[in-house]
């Protein structure tokens, strides 16, 4: 299993990012699967953070590879009402709404996404590992928003061995950020807090 980081542009000039775990060497052709569906996409004119969300949701839940157990997705669009335009899962199961507590997605896999704020997607073969895993999450989401995201980075560093974190992009004092890590490596792409 390997993942990617990558961002890319919407039809209308908004960037996106993209964190994925996917089958060894299928990163590249997953990549080019997302940034085609994302180049044709047109958020103009949408800024409730909740149809932001719904949109990111179709493009991919539509196009993602079943090879693909969990990826994250989120757009830039620093006028949005409220902070959102952030997904982070499994597409290719049943969207919910971001619900603070963590959720076996597959493949050992777990998810634990806070509304507004940021998620993240890690690995643990073990149910009692996970939800220590999320409690400590749950703390750090009580920082402010780029410390709640550094701080689960480096707590899930030290804790897992593979994971993914994508925060909200759209809104004012969102932080569009995302990561991925696995092999001992981590991947970044951090846009700073929006003002």
């Amino acid at each position: 299993m390997e993942c990617f980081c990558n961002e890319c542009t919407t039809l209308c000039g908004k960037k996106v990012y993209i964190c994925a775990f996917c089958q060894n060497g299928e990163a590249e052709k997953v990549k080019e699967i997302y940034k085609t569906a994302v180049e044709k996409a047109d958020f103009t004119g949408i800024k409730d953070d909740y149809y932001i969300d719904v949109k990111l949701y179709k493009i991919i839940s539509s196009i993602t590879p079943k090879s693909v157990p969990a990826m994250g997705i989120g757009i830039i669009i620093n006028d949005s009402l409220h902070i959102g335009g952030g997904i982070i899962g499994n597409p290719l199961q049943n969207s919910e709404s971001a619900d603070d507590e963590a959720e076996y997605i597959e493949n050992n896999f777990w998810c634990i996404a806070f509304g507004g704020r940021f998620g993240a997607v890690f690995y643990c073969d073990n149910k009692d590992d996970a939800i220590k895993h999320a409690e400590s999450i749950k703390i750090f989401n009580m920082l402010d928003i780029k410390n709640a995201v550094l701080s689960t980075r480096d707590y899930l560093k030290r804790n897992t061995l593979k994971f993914l974190i994508l925060s909200d992009g759209s809104g004012l004092g969102a932080y569009p950020y995302c990561a991925c890590y696995a092999d001992g490596e981590l991947t970044e792409l951090d846009y700073g807090i929006n003002n």
